[in-house]
């Protein structure tokens, strides 16, 4: 008996050490920068070494004895990465990138990939003077990165399938598929760090590695990444919906479910109330937060921050609807059929609407704009759950977290669960006892004006 019991030992030590490895294919190339005679030469078995355009410097990296590079204007590295196009593609369309690296100051563009390999055209992916990290094509990520903080950023993309993009190994930019063979596929030659005309400002990099497979949401997560001394919510702006005089819900994706909160007050400096809400699951790692403030104050600004967990967001301000003998000018942003794909436009024309707002009336929107009507087709599918995210509540982020929008569904939302997840509107219900038509008929009343949102998806018996 204690021979068998040995032996089982032996066999369950045996199955915990192997399974319990790392499953995250091998690099094709890396490079982590720790030898101060060749900061371009990759470690040993894993790719080429790497070629200096221009200048670099030799850099501390986030831990001791770790080596890093600053790299500027002007100077970048070719990357020959040794992949072969796939299923008769012309151009490499699948591959995995990361980029362990830090700025220390926000203000200029910095680019970490560039496909041409002349350097003749726009870089393909940047940090923006903000601290957002993206391009149009794709999508912004909605959070800044903090200067002075190192991330492990991974690019995985699948041209014609997927492009995500984490954050120290959480889900950063679910971005818009990209085609086969077009923008982002790979020639034999990918620049790192490289734009054409200075939109490539300083940065830091400890390691660099390339894949020649599209790397999963749990691989990124095994490959795990940096803790922070100030973190924020990784996901982009909160989205406020179901507006009242005394009410407003306030959403937010995030891959965090627990204490999830608001504090809010009248004061920037000082906002003292709190509301709990709740998390509910959308789809790996997606979380959908939803806290409602009551007893607000009619025609009121109020400034509010979102947390999950134990961080937070920045501050944010909006205002609640006028009281019901209000008659001044009411100003409204009317949309509808904003999906696509390729959600380029949708972004641009949201980005523009802020900032002809800004223009006409002022830097604070939630002021001069009571709100956002959207006659509906948010997505493509509305039983795709990913689409959500990118395809409508990252290209509207530039407005709603400071303007409540109201969606009454399209077709195109095909009465999926996934749509009436995200929407609480039971305020705004024309029928709330009735389940089958609770938040598919909306009304909406401000001063002496009145919205109604009707579904055509249902049909009366």
């Amino acid at each position: 008996m204690k021979k068998i019991s040995f032996l089982l030992l032996l066999f369950i030590l045996f199955y915990l050490t192997t399974f319990s490895q790392s499953t995250v294919p091998q690099k094709i190339g890396w490079w982590k920068f720790d030898n101060p005679i060749d900061l371009t030469k990759s470690e040993t078995g894993f790719g080429l070494p790497l070629t200096l355009v221009g200048s670099n410097i030799l850099a501390k990296g986030p831990e001791n004895e770790n080596g890093a590079v600053q790299i500027g204007v002007g100077s970048y590295y070719k990357m020959n990465h040794s992949i072969s196009p796939k299923n008769g593609d012309s151009r490499v369309n699948e591959y995995t990138l990361q980029f362990d690296f830090k700025i220390t100051e926000n203000g200029a563009w910095r680019s970490f990939f560039q496909t041409d390999a002349s350097n003749s055209s726009d870089g393909d992916f940047f940090i923006n003077p903000n601290g957002e990290v993206g391009v149009a094509a794709v999508g912004y990520s909605g959070f800044s990165v903090t200067p002075n903080e190192w991330y492990r950023l991974i690019i995985s993309v699948k041209n014609g399938s997927q492009f995500n993009v984490y954050l120290d190994g959480k889900l950063f930019i679910n971005g818009t598929i990209q085609n086969r063979d077009g923008r982002f596929s790979l020639d034999n030659q990918l620049l790192v760090f490289a734009d054409e005309d200075g939109e490539d400002g300083l940065i830091y990099c400890a390691e660099l590695a390339i894949w020649d497979k599209a790397l999963t949401a749990h691989e990124a997560f095994e490959l795990g990444g940096f803790s922070h001394s100030n973190p924020k919510i990784l996901t982009q702006n909160p989205f406020i919906q179901s507006p009242g005089k005394t009410f407003m819900t306030i959403c937010w994706h995030d891959t965090l479910q627990q204490n999830t909160k608001v504090i809010y007050g009248i004061d920037s400096t000082n906002m003292n109330l709190e509301t709990t809400g709740s998390s509910e699951f959308i789809i790996s790692p997606l979380y959908w937060q939803s806290v409602k403030l009551t007893s607000l104050m009619p025609g009121t600004r109020y400034f509010y921050k979102v947390f999950s967990g134990d961080v937070f967001s920045n501050t944010y301000s909006f205002k609640t609807l006028p009281a019901n003998d209000y008659n001044g000018k009411l100003r409204f942003i009317l949309l509808s059929d904003t999906h696509s794909s390729d959600t380029t436009m949708a972004c641009k024309i949201i980005r523009q609407a802020r900032k002809t707002i800004t223009e006409l009336y002022g830097a604070e929107i939630e002021n001069q704009v009571s709100g956002i009507i959207h006659s509906g087709d948010v997505v493509m599918s509305g039983d795709a759950p990913g689409q959500y995210y990118k395809q409508f509540f990252q290209p509207l982020s530039a407005l709603t977290a400071n303007i409540p929008t109201t969606v009454v569904a399209g077709n195109h939302e095909v009465e999926s669960q996934y749509f009436y997840q995200y929407l609480k509107v039971d305020e705004l219900s024309a029928y709330p006892l009735i389940p089958d038509l609770n938040e598919k008929l909306l009304q909406l009343r401000v001063g002496n004006t009145l919205f109604l949102g009707l579904n055509t998806n249902i049909t009366a018996e």
